[in-house]
């Protein structure tokens, strides 16, 4: 699935970062978002795959990211 929307640092849990999608979706990047994306408030259009993983975070739907760049 493709989407667009904004990387978020969350100082939850010890922080992690999400991607809050336009609409309010909130994902959690499995792996995490790649380095050179990490700043809040970064526009971002990536592919992602639903994924059926554990986590401890208790923020976001898990997602395996395919392809992401900045928008």
């Amino acid at each position: 699935m493709q989407i667009t929307g904004t990387v978020r640092y969350l100082d939850l849990e010890g922080g992690f970062w999400g991607i809050v999608a336009e609409g309010g979706r909130k994902l959690l990047p499995i792996g995490g978002v790649p380095s050179h994306l990490q700043r809040d408030g970064q526009r971002v259009r990536a592919t992602v795959e639903a994924t059926h993983v554990m986590s401890t975070r208790m923020w976001g739907e898990p997602v395996r990211v395919t392809a992401i760049q900045a928008h």
